[in-house]
């Protein structure tokens, strides 16, 4: 593994920091935990805990399966419950309705996305496919390469003069930058168009423990594995190699969903400036459900 691949955010500086969620109070994720916790039960009946893999695992393990279909399996160790509906969906509808991958299958017809950095690195990845098929967990990394080292991180506030805004793949082009969830829908627009089912990958909201903070990434799942692209490290990693990650909610092509944990943390709860209201989030979540759900 070279050094650069190596860098945690705390080595890149701060144009990883992802400002934009607030972690969820302990209460809250006690609930979500305790909506969790049956079918938590359910699935782990007679299942061994998977120990993590060793590094080389990360990059050999069962490259070219597609995705099984079905609701997406437990991510760094949580329950997926589906939810009918939250907060960015209606923006995340919108991104879906435009199509991540259009920009990248149709071109950009002589506009200034065309020059940009991320669509040469995007071309440079697809060359390559086009004149040898790549195992898609090598996709998958180049395309985590691509991105990180081609679009520039920015705070919402500064580059749309709003708190809160996810931005498709286009807009990120256009900007030349964005904060981690759009990082991450840029990375599923690219994987999308170079033939990653979108059935397999889901952007994922999450608590960072270590820093306290909100963050986004994009996972993809290949064979029977997760695969986390994040704008915080060059590597990709198995879900079950990632311990400091603690998943809100997710957003994909399928349902929505919300997760409850199987594990407990001892790092307490982020602070700090808030765009997006995940408390709220997940209580307005939590209240729509029948009370049969909610105990």
């Amino acid at each position: 593994m070279n050094v650069q691949a190596g860098k945690t955010s705390e080595q890149r500086g701060e144009r990883h920091r992802c400002a934009w969620l607030i972690a969820v109070p302990a209460r809250v994720c006690l609930v979500v935990s305790l909506l969790g916790s049956g079918a938590a039960a359910a699935q782990t009946a007679g299942s061994p805990t998977q120990a993590a893999p060793a590094a080389e695992d990360m990059v050999t393990s069962a490259l070219d399966p597609l995705a099984p279909a079905g609701p997406p399996a437990s991510l760094f160790d949580s329950v997926p419950v589906p939810v009918a509906k939250l907060g960015i969906s209606e923006r995340w509808q919108v991104i879906l309705a435009e199509g991540p991958s259009r920009l990248f299958i149709e071109g950009c017809e002589g506009g200034p996305e065309c020059q940009s950095a991320p669509m040469r690195a995007f071309r440079r990845v697809e060359e390559e496919n086009d004149a040898k098929p790549l195992p898609r967990l090598v996709l998958v990394r180049k395309v985590n390469l691509a991105v990180n080292h081609s679009v520039r991180y920015q705070l919402d506030p500064v580059t749309w003069g709003v708190e809160d805004y996810w931005a498709s793949p286009r807009e990120t082009i256009q900007k030349g930058a964005g904060d981690c969830e759009d990082f991450a829908i840029l990375k599923m627009g690219m994987l999308a168009a170079l033939g990653i089912p979108m059935s397999a990958m889901q952007v994922v909201v999450v608590q960072d423990l270590r820093r306290r903070i909100g963050h986004a990434v994009l996972t993809v799942r290949i064979g029977s594995d997760n695969f986390v692209l994040d704008n915080q490290m060059d590597i990709v990693r198995r879900d079950d190699a990632v311990a400091e990650y603690q998943p809100f909610y997710s957003v994909g092509s399928g349902p929505n969903y919300v997760y409850g944990m199987r594990r407990s943390f001892a790092a307490a709860p982020a602070t700090g400036r808030l765009a997006l209201d995940a408390a709220s989030e997940l209580r307005g979540t939590l209240g729509s459900r029948t009370p049969a759900a909610q105990r």
